[in-house]
């Protein structure tokens, strides 16, 4: 699984690159820290996973995942975020996201989640 990570914060994707450096066939194409950057990597990597940033500089997370899932071959999306209320959750499954995770409790629920994908 091709995987690429688009967060602003250099400590949240090393987070991510050392926990998906211990599931098999998980491999991180790429790295993005702005919308911009994260929907052209998107375009030429095509992934098949993007753990995105709900608020990375340039735009709205709402705005990205939109773009990106209106790609003709669109990757799951895992929306990281640190305001996990109802509303944010509803707004981004409404918009296309495939998971919405609490970036400061829910880190430690994405290594099964991927061995499952994977599996």
């Amino acid at each position: 699984m091709n995987i690429l990570l688009a967060d602003d914060s250099d400590f949240v994707r090393s987070r991510l690159r050392d926990l998906l450096t211990e599931i098999p066939d998980a491999y991180v194409v790429g790295e993005a820290t702005t919308t911009q950057d994260t929907i052209t990597l998107a375009q030429q990597l095509q992934p098949n996973l993007i753990f995105l940033n709900f608020q990375i500089p340039g735009g709205t997370g709402l705005e990205t995942l939109r773009t990106i899932k209106g790609l003709p071959s669109p990757p799951l999306i895992i929306i990281l975020t640190d305001n996990f209320t109802p509303e944010y959750q509803t707004s981004c499954r409404s918009a296309g996201a495939d998971y919405v995770f609490d970036k400061a409790i829910d880190i430690s629920r994405i290594q099964p989640l991927l061995l499952k994908l994977i599996g």
